[in-house]
């Protein structure tokens, strides 16, 4: 039976469709199979030193902290230490190597506000910057190093170091990802939930 001449063109331009939606997911996937997402729990370290402890303990932002932080857990900078030096969380990661955007997922106690809200960010010994000092307080939000804005790892295991900066301050899940570009770029989380950890991220 021969079909309707509009009814030919409808079938042609919907196979069109369908054949170019394939594409572009199939081109979406090799993407996103290209890219290296790494997740892990701040407490999951090689090693901490004081001021910084895992949390949380008896104090009202510790327990306002917990109830949305992953796991239960977190990394905080003690704010009754006297203790300003040398103070530091240290990791273990194994990367595919390429250039890396940095994330955290860190909350500032607001009765410090301009302060508790930073950490010093140290990459196989050296120091990098500092991560933090943006404005949100009483809320578990994602923040991205900004200065640098990305960092380049060679292939292999490499040394990340959240060093204390100022007291009060708590780390949740730190999250590094080769998605760097505006167009491909990435918000862990849409800056309001936890992301799920990379199994083995973390070497000890």
């Amino acid at each position: 039976m021969r079909l309707p001449r509009g009814l030919c063109r409808l079938c042609v331009l919907l196979a069109i469709c369908a054949v170019g939606g394939a594409l572009v997911w199939a081109t979406s996937a090799a993407l996103s199979a290209s890219y290296e997402t790494i997740c892990w729990e701040a407490e999951n370290h090689c090693s901490i030193k004081q001021p910084l402890f895992i949390g949380p303990r008896n104090h009202p932002d510790d327990t306002l902290a917990k109830k949305d932080a992953s796991g239960g857990k977190f990394v905080r900078s003690d704010m009754e230490s006297e203790n300003d030096s040398g103070g530091k969380v240290v990791y273990k990661i194994k990367v595919r190597g390429g250039t890396y955007k940095l994330w955290g997922r860190r909350y500032w106690p607001s009765p410090l506000k301009g302060c508790a809200n930073s950490f010093y960010l140290n990459i196989d010994g050296k120091r990098v910057g500092v991560f933090g000092e943006d404005p949100t307080y009483d809320a578990w939000v994602w923040t991205s190093l900004k200065k640098p804005a990305t960092i380049s790892l060679t292939p292999g295991i490499h040394t990340i170091e959240f060093e204390h900066r100022e007291h009060g301050a708590i780390l949740d899940q730190i999250l590094l990802t080769t998605r760097t570009g505006t167009r491909f770029g990435y918000v862990p989380g849409g800056g309001r939930l936890p992301v799920k950890v990379t199994p083995g991220a973390v070497q000890k």
